[in-house]
Order: C-alpha cells, then sequence, then structure tokens
C-alpha cells in the first residue's frame, strides 16, 4: 500500500491525516481523490506541492508499494512563485 498524507486544509477536507491506497500512477491517484473529494479539493491541489519519499513528484510517476506521498499545501511548505502564479501542479500533471 502507499500511504498519502495530507497536511492544513487538505487535511480538514479528506478528514484524515492519512489514507492507504494501492500502488498507482500519481496521476490516477490524483484523479481517485478528486472523484472521492469532489471540486473543492481539486481547488485546493491546485496551490500544492506534492513529494514522493522526500522528492518532489514527477508527472506520470509511478508509485511504489511502501511509498509516501505528501500533498503539501502553501501554509505547510508546499507552494513557491511559481506554483502560486500558474497553478502548475495540474499544468505539471496535465489534468485539467
Amino acid at each position: 500500500m502507499i500511504k498519502l498524507l495530507f497536511f492544513a486544509n487538505l487535511r480538514e477536507t479528506v478528514g484524515a491525516r492519512s489514507l492507504e491506497v494501492p500502488p498507482e500512477t500519481l496521476d490516477k491517484i490524483v484523479d481517485q481523490l478528486i472523484s472521492k473529494f469532489g471540486p473543492h479539493f481539486k481547488d485546493q491541489l491546485q496551490q500544492c506541492r506534492i513529494w514522493v519519499d522526500g522528492n518532489e513528484a514527477t508527472v506520470g510517476q509511478e508509485i511504489s508499494d511502501g511509498s509516501e506521498v505528501a500533498f503539501l499545501p502553501p501554509v505547510s511548505g508546499g507552494c513557491d512563485r511559481e506554483t502560486a502564479s500558474t497553478g502548475s501542479f495540474y499544468l505539471r500533471i496535465g489534468l485539467d
């Protein structure tokens, strides 16, 4: 299983500090989360950075069993100038 970690406002939206999901690509995990938690969650993700096992995530990245995926909103250090101005999370992984 993959451990998903949520911080700040994402934690409130999800209603949990963490969730576990089966191994999958990051894109598919994000799609599943948006489907489950709705458009408000999707809007929040546009300001986030995503890290896998301590490294910034990449488009289409395969997430291995036992990995941790952290969703970091700006208040927890997840936003930089580029992300804030472009909503680059979705631009990077092509979900919009």
